[in-house]
């Protein structure tokens, strides 16, 4: 089948289904179809400007914290910027004072909605 878009692209789509090439399917998509296949990453003691300069550089809003290939934290923008406002956050502090320790996390072979279920029973947002 295809399909004609208002700006004139054609694209072929999966007769059965009607997806196009790569659409994601929600209840069959896994979460190794949707991750970053070689995500940055920072060790604990990478400094906290370091960090904030990575966000920018890299139009990113989390980075994994991790040591020797095992996973520490999460840090995010967020985490940074308030640190970074409070009175006493400066940027030659470790990321480790403001990522979030042993966050959840999912396997890769998990459904892309068993993932989302999981996350939302933890209110993560």
């Amino acid at each position: 089948m295809i399909v004609k878009y208002d700006h004139g692209v054609d694209t072929t789509t999966d007769s059965t289904t009607g997806a196009t090439p790569g659409a994601l399917k929600l209840g069959f998509s896994t979460v190794n179809d949707l991750m970053t296949p070689a995500p940055i990453s920072m060790t604990p003691d990478t400094r906290i400007g370091v960090a904030a300069r990575r966000f920018r550089e890299q139009r990113i809003g989390h980075i994994p914290v991790a040591t020797n290939g095992f996973l520490q934290g999460i840090l995010s923008d967020r985490d940074v910027l308030r640190h970074l406002a409070s009175a006493t956050g400066g940027i030659e502090e470790p990321i480790e004072v403001v990522m979030t320790p042993d966050p959840i996390t999912v396997e890769r072979t998990d459904l892309v909605s068993e993932a989302i279920a999981k996350l939302m029973r933890h209110k993560v947002h």
